[in-house]
């Protein structure tokens, strides 16, 4: 299986319900996930990218084939990647790499899911936004952790 990294265009094997039965169609999407990320998990989060309607919504970022993004990205026909969708594929599901978005494309595609799961202001800066880059160390649960109320012995619904 080759490494794949953020950025990456990829043939994925969507599962999809048809009739009550799962079947997979290959489509299109990009790789989302921190190279870390990609590294660590046996599953990638991907974007999907789908053919052009003439009607690309705020949280859609349109890809023609004819720039430099769209002949880089290895796309046939014009795309957008559609950021409100968001999937959690198993990376044996990836068939292949097709191309690589730019930065300049991802920082949109940041801005667009950032719009979409109403995350604002955050501009890449995690620190600044209080988020820690790494996991947190089981003794900084007291900072982060709601009081959890004490238990009442009225609400005793044991069986006597």
């Amino acid at each position: 299986m080759p490494n794949f990294k953020r950025g990456d265009v990829v043939l994925v094997s969507f599962p999809t319900e048809v009739y009550g039965n799962v079947e997979t169609k290959r489509r299109p999407a990009v790789v989302v996930s921190s190279d870390e990320i990609i590294s660590e998990l046996d599953d990638v989060l991907v974007v999907p990218i789908l053919p052009t309607n003439g009607n690309a919504r705020s949280f859609s970022i349109e890809v023609s084939t004819h720039t430099a993004d769209g002949k880089a990205a290895g796309l046939e026909i014009d795309s957008v990647i559609e950021c409100t969708v968001i999937a959690t594929i198993p990376k044996m599901l990836l068939i292949e790499r097709l191309g690589h978005f730019p930065p300049a494309v991802m920082r949109r595609v940041d801005e667009a899911l950032a719009a979409a799961i109403g995350v604002h202001g955050i501009g890449g800066d995690y620190q600044a936004a209080g988020v820690p880059r790494k996991p947190l160390r089981p003794e900084d649960d007291a900072a982060i952790a709601l009081p959890l109320p004490e238990p009442d012995d009225s609400d005793d619904f044991s069986q006597t």
